[in-house]
C-alpha cells in the first residue's frame, strides 16, 4: 500500500473491504521508493473473501476497531496504553496467570519496572506471587512513590546477617512452602549478599517444593517472577535449571507459572525459552538476543528487529498467546516505588516517610492475607464437598439406571452359563471315555516296551556269548592285522573323543541311544520310556535334542528317529582306513555304550 503519513512498523491501519466492512491491518515493513513510502501490512483477525481493490484508501485505524480486532478485554491486567492511541490495554488475568511469560530488555530499558507493574496488577486480583530477587529491589512494593505505605502485603525473606531489616530469615530448614504462596501476598526471596552456590540451592529447593505443593493442591495458583533468569537457567547445567525447566514444561497444567526477567534472553537455556507463550520485549541491541526472541516469539520475523532496537524506555512490544498480534504498548506508571539494584539494597527506613507506619500497615495487610487464605481454604473445601456430592449423586443415579439393565444381563448370562455347563459336562463325559481308551493304549505300549527290553537283554546275552566263543576260536585281531588300527594316534583321538561324549551323557540320554542301537528306529517317547522316563515328560525332547546335536541319532521322518553313531564313526574314518578297521572301531564304541556306566 502507498501512504504519506508518518506510519512505522507495528502501527495499525484500516481499509474498507472489497465488498463490505472495515478491516484492520498491521504494518510489518516500510521502505522509501521513488520519493514515496511503500509499506507491507498483514490483516489481523478475519480476512476478506476477495482481495482489496487497487487504490483502496488506507488510514490510521480507529482505536475501538483495533481493540475489537485484538480481542482484548475491557478489564484485567493493565500494563499500559496502546502506542499512538493512549487507550488502556488490558489482558485477561486468567490467561496471564496460565502463561509462561518472558520480560526481556537490555539494562536500563525498564524491564524490572514493568515486572513491578505486573506484580501490582496481580495484587489487585489477590493472586499469590513469589519473587526471586537477586539484587534486593522488590521490597519497594511496600511503599508508594511518595513514601507512604502501599496496600500490598510483601513478605521479604533474606539473610538476616546481611539484611537485618528483612521480615524473615532465608533459612531453608525453617521455611514452610505453604507460607510462601498465599492470596494477596508477594513473597520476596532477597538473595543479595548470598553467594552464588547458596543462591542456586535456595532457588532450586524452594521452587521445587512450591511446585510439588501446587501439584498436590496445597497452595493456590501462583506466579513466580524470576529476576536475572539467565543466571538461574543458563546454557550450562546447574542445580536450579532442571527445576525451572520442569516448571516451564509442566507448570501450566497445574497453575504454577513463570515470569522470566532478563537482559540476556539468548543466555537462557533454549528448552526453557522455547516454553514461553507470552513476551514483553523492551529495547534490545544485541543481535543474538534479538534473533533468539524472534525465533521463539510467534508472530515476529526479522523485520521486527529494527523496531525492537528503536524502542524507548517505557515502551514494550507485547506478543504471544494472550494477544492477537504483536502490539506496541507504553507501560503505565507504577503505583509503588521503583528501586534500581544499582542504588543498593532497598531499605524501607531509607525511603518511607514513616517506616513505623509502613510496618503497621503490613501487619494489617497480613491479617487480610490470613483471612483471605482461610476464605480460600473454605472455598476449596466447599468445592471439594460439592464435587463429592455431585459424584455421589451421579453414581447413585447411574447405579439406579443401570440396575435393571444389569439384572436382565445377569439373567441372560446365567442362562448362557447353564447351557455352557451342560455342554462342558457332555464334553467331560466324552473326555473320560477318551482317557480310558488312552490309558488302555498306554498300558499296551508299556507291555510292548517291557517285552522289547526283555528281548534286548536276551540279545545282549547272546552277543556276549558269541563274542566269547569267537575270541576262543579265531585269531586275535592283532594277529590278522585289524586290531592294530585302534592304536593309531588319529583313530585313538577320534575314539577317545567319542568315548568322552558318551561318558558325558546322563542315564536318560545313554538309555535312549541304546534303544536306537538295538531297534534301529523308533519314537522319542518309546526311547525315553526305555531309558526309564515317562513318555509324557517334557524332558524327552531336550534329551533327544542332545543326541541329535551330537549326530548320535537323526530324524528319518515325522515322529521317527534312527541310530546314527555308526555312520558318524564311518564318516570320520572312511578316508583313513578300510571298512574292516572301521567295523572294529564301531564295535569298540558300541561295546562301551552297552557296558553299564560307572556309578
Amino acid at each position: 500500500m502507498d501512504y504519506d503519513e508518518g506510519f512505522v512498523e507495528g502501527d495499525f491501519v484500516q481499509a474498507p473491504g472489497p465488498s463490505r466492512g472495515e478491516y484492520v491491518a498491521q504494518i510489518t515493513h516500510t521502505e522509501t521508493s521513488n520519493d514515496h513510502i511503500e509499506a507491507n501490512a498483514s490483516v489481523i483477525g478475519s480476512y476478506p473473501d476477495l482481495p482489496f481493490r487497487r487504490g483502496t484508501e488506507v488510514k490510521k485505524a480507529d482505536q475501538r476497531l483495533v481493540l475489537e480486532t485484538l480481542s482484548l478485554p475491557h478489564e484485567g491486567v493493565h500494563i499500559g496504553t496502546l502506542r499512538g492511541f493512549g487507550t488502556p490495554l488490558y489482558l485477561s488475568v486468567e490467561k496471564f496467570m496460565e502463561k509462561q511469560v518472558g520480560v526481556f530488555g537490555r539494562t536500563g530499558s525498564g524491564k524490572s519496572y514493568t515486572a513491578g507493574v505486573l506484580t501490582e496488577e496481580l495484587f489487585e486480583y489477590e493472586q499469590p506471587m513469589v519473587i526471586v530477587d537477586p539484587h534486593g529491589e522488590y521490597a519497594s512494593l511496600k511503599i508508594r512513590p511518595d513514601g507512604e505505605a502501599s496496600d500490598y502485603r510483601v513478605v521479604e525473606y533474606a539473610d538476616l546477617e546481611f539484611n537485618s531489616a528483612a521480615d524473615r530469615d532465608l533459612d531453608l530448614d525453617s521455611i514452610d512452602p505453604l507460607d510462601l504462596a498465599r492470596p494477596k501476598q508477594a513473597t520476596v526471596l532477597n538473595l543479595r549478599g548470598v553467594d552464588t552456590e547458596r543462591q542456586e540451592e535456595i532457588v532450586s529447593t524452594l521452587l521445587d517444593a512450591l511446585f510439588l505443593a501446587r501439584k498436590r493442591d496445597r497452595i493456590p495458583e501462583t506466579k513466580v517472577f524470576l529476576e536475572e533468569a539467565h543466571l538461574f537457567a543458563p546454557q550450562r547445567k546447574n542445580e536450579p535449571r532442571s527445576v525451572i525447566e520442569n516448571i516451564a514444561k509442566e507448570g501450566r497444567k497445574f497453575g504454577f507459572t513463570l515470569a522470566l526477567v532478563s537482559q540476556r534472553p539468548s543466555e537462557i537455556y533454549p528448552n526453557i525459552r522455547a516454553q514461553l507463550q507470552a513476551f514483553i520485549i523492551h529495547k534490545l541491541t544485541d543481535d543474538t538476543d534479538i534473533s533468539k526472541i524472534i525465533k521463539n516469539a510467534e508472530g515476529l520475523d526479522s523485520s521486527w528487529g529494527t523496531q525492537i532496537q528503536k524502542l524507548q524506555t517505557g515502551e514494550v512490544l507485547f506478543v504471544g498467546d494472550v494477544i492477537a498480534s504483536p502490539t506496541f504498548v507504553e507501560v503505565r506508571e507504577r503505583r509503588t516505588k521503583h528501586h534500581e539494584g544499582s542504588e543498593g539494597m532497598f531499605q524501607t527506613s531509607q525511603h518511607a516517610q514513616d517506616a513505623t507506619a509502613v510496618d503497621d500497615r503490613q501487619t494489617e495487610l497480613d491479617e487480610e492475607v490470613t483471612a483471605a487464605t482461610v476464605a480460600r481454604l473454605k472455598e476449596h473445601i466447599n468445592e471439594l464437598e460439592a464435587e463429592r456430592d455431585r459424584l455421589r449423586e451421579s453414581l447413585e443415579q447411574e447405579q439406579e439406571t443401570n440396575m435393571s439393565e444389569q439384572l436382565a444381563e445377569l439373567e441372560t448370562t446365567v442362562d448362557e452359563q447353564r447351557e455352557k455347563i451342560e455342554d462342558l459336562h457332555s464334553k467331560v463325559r466324552d473326555r473320560e471315555g477318551s482317557i480310558e481308551e488312552l490309558e488302555a493304549q498306554l498300558e499296551n505300549r508299556e507291555q510292548q516296551l517291557r517285552e522289547q527290553r526283555k528281548k534286548i537283554q536276551q540279545l545282549r546275552t547272546e552277543r556276549n556269548a558269541l563274542e566269547g566263543e569267537a575270541s576262543r576260536s579265531t585269531p586275535s585281531q592283532s594277529e590278522n592285522g585289524e586290531g592294530d588300527i585302534l592304536d593309531h594316534p588319529y583313530v585313538d583321538r577320534v575314539l577317545t573323543r567319542l568315548q568322552e561324549e558318551l561318558a558325558a551323557l546322563d542315564k536318560y540320554e545313554r538309555g535312549m541311544l541304546e534303544f536306537f542301537l538295538y531297534n534301529e528306529s523308533g519314537s522319542i517317547e518309546d526311547a525315553y520310556f526305555h531309558a526309564g522316563g515317562s513318555p509324557n515328560s517334557s524332558q524327552r525332547y531336550e534329551k533327544a535334542e542332545t543326541l541329535i546335536e551330537k549326530n548320535f541319532i537323526r530324524k528319518r521322518k515325522r515322529g521317527e528317529y534312527v541310530y546314527a553313531l555308526d555312520d558318524l564313526i564311518e564318516d570320520k574314518l572312511t578316508d583313513f582306513t578300510d571298512q574292516g578297521n572301521i567295523d572294529v572301531a564301531i564295535d569298540k564304541i558300541e561295546g562301551d555304550l552297552t557296558t553299564p556306566a560307572a556309578g
